[in-house]
């Protein structure tokens, strides 16, 4: 909640920000332009129409988070804090959701098992985010809930009610990410093939209300099927595609989000989260004392994921690619966050029955403590988001002077990176533009070697799209950094000094 405030922005949330807008956007030209005009791509708010036109024409995302953020941001103003608190308030209500549905479970492993759930990584950071993620967690939680009505002995018209509101949310579901594949096919699939058998009528409700939802949405679908490409990395071996994606799995609940922390505690911390939830999942199926409630909500919380990451695993080796970003499979993290406290608090309770000195919620906490110990409270420098240290970038500039301070963006093959410097930025602050192809950098390191002589301070903001993620990226901008020292800069410490030379590199003139 506290990074809704103080979290640097990044790529992506900038170009919310700019959809939202009524304001068109088009990439300046090479060179030197003003911050101040391209400002201007954040003013307004687009109406609904334009808004669903241009995630048809100009972007590879279904539009059904971007309409509810339209909506409330047409109340409260364009801002990024507006619109980080639609994510935060869809997070909230998906906690209700959740805390409603466990309670029924057992009122006394609430607070743990709920804990747990809003401490994950990818739920508690998605709630800082001006991205559809939040919705997602919100719409997986709603559909497990109704999905777990439709296993009750039900009357007919709250029988259809149901099913018709489970399609529904599927359809949402598939308007808001196409990811969500893999959690709709899912709870389609099991809510055909459970619950009472008189109500196998009224369970086609749910696929048919869910096609009709996103049938609208169907042909743009199909053309946004080839897109982004360069997200996809080379497959690995089926074992190996199998163990990465655990990790990720693993990642949902527990991740690092400070560089300092050495990647082996981070694969550890994973690995103990799939332990746990291992744990959790024979203690639903091998477990003879549940309750009837029990009974309902812990297998769906197994097989729904189970069938869609199998699912996921499937498509990567079929397509001969997988996706390395952790955000795609946050539709399971209500799931993975269910079974790795059910595991904890069932460690718990055998160790109490070995007569350990141990509480049984020993387990269970320190779970808990080491989510909190490694989630990013507002600290800007986060690898989970890309990176954009804008604030950071922003108070360099203001500090050192804005007259006497240039910004260099690279926007690599996208527009994130420069709408993100152009929103944080100062509005008089000076900024060059590179152009997307790097053969032509070397006119732009002409350009910039007549005309460095007014500035004392560079800052040369790097793009995500080139060199890997994680590494020092300045030996890629050679060309523009021969001219930097040819007019008397010298590369200095960026702030952070952990991370901050992996996204953008600070030029003093010496």
């Amino acid at each position: 909640m506290f990074g809704l405030l103080s979290r640097s922005i990044w790529y992506d949330e900038a170009i919310t920000l700019q959809s939202l807008a009524a304001a068109q956007f088009s990439m300046p030209n090479a060179g030197f332009t003003s911050v101040g005009a391209l400002k201007e791509a954040f003013q307004g708010n687009a109406h609904p129409t334009k808004l669903i036109d241009h995630y048809v024409n100009a972007d590879v995302h279904p539009p059904f988070y971007f309409l509810i953020a339209n909506a409330s941001v047409s109340l409260t103003g364009l801002s990024l804090t507006s619109a980080r608190a639609v994510s935060l308030g869809l997070v909230l209500a998906a906690v209700f959701l959740y805390a409603n549905m466990v309670r029924r479970e057992n009122a006394g492993h609430l607070p743990f098992t709920l804990t747990v759930f809003g401490l994950s990584f990818a739920v508690a950071t998605s709630a800082q985010d001006a991205r559809s993620y939040a919705l997602l967690v919100f719409l997986v939680v709603a559909a497990w809930m109704v999905l777990v009505e439709t296993t009750r002995e039900l009357t007919k018209w709250y029988r259809w009610v149901a099913d018709v509101m489970l399609g529904a949310i599927c359809g949402c579901l598939l308007l808001t990410h196409y990811f969500a594949i893999f959690v709709v096919l899912p709870i389609i699939i099991l809510r055909c093939i459970r619950g009472p058998k008189r109500q196998t009528t009224s369970a086609l409700l749910a696929p048919l209300v869910c096609t009709l939802v996103f049938l609208p949405w169907l042909p743009t679908f199909l053309t946004h099927l080839t897109a982004r490409p360069e997200q996809m990395l080379d497959a690995l071996d089926p074992l190996a595609t199998a163990k990465w994606t655990a990790q990720l799995l693993g990642g949902l609940v527990w991740s690092t989000s400070h560089s300092a922390i050495p990647e082996v505690l981070n694969k550890a911390g994973r690995a103990a989260v799939i332990g746990l939830a291992l744990i959790g999942v024979a203690s639903i199926f091998l477990s003879n004392n549940q309750t009837p409630e029990q009974r309902r909500v812990g297998p769906l919380a197994v097989w729904i994921p189970a069938i869609g990451v199998s699912l996921f695993v499937a498509v990567s080796i079929w397509m001969d690619r997988r996706f390395d970003l952790l955000r795609y499979l946050i539709i399971f993290a209500p799931f993975m966050a269910y079974l790795a406290a059910r595991g904890a608090l069932q460690t718990g309770a055998a160790l109490t029955a070995l007569d350990s000195p141990l509480s049984n919620k020993a387990p269970v906490t320190v779970l808990i403590f080491a989510q909190l110990a490694m989630l990013n409270w507002g600290w800007e420098a986060t690898q989970n988001r890309g990176g954009g240290y804008f604030n950071s970038i922003a108070l360099e500039i203001t500090t050192n002077g804005v007259s006497d301070s240039l910004t260099i963006v690279d926007p690599g093959n996208g527009r994130g990176n420069l709408l993100a410097a152009v929103y944080v930025l100062p509005p008089d602050a000076p900024m060059f533009v590179l152009p997307p192809d790097m053969g032509e950098w070397q006119d732009s390191a002409k350009s910039l070697h007549a005309n460095l002589n007014r500035y004392q301070t560079v800052l040369l903001v790097y793009t995500i799209d080139r060199g890997r993620h994680g590494k020092d990226k300045s030996p890629i901008y050679e060309t523009i950094n021969a001219a930097l020292q040819d007019q008397g800069f010298a590369m200095v410490t960026a702030p952070p000094a952990i991370q901050g030379a992996l996204f953008y590199a600070k030029w003093v003139r010496q």
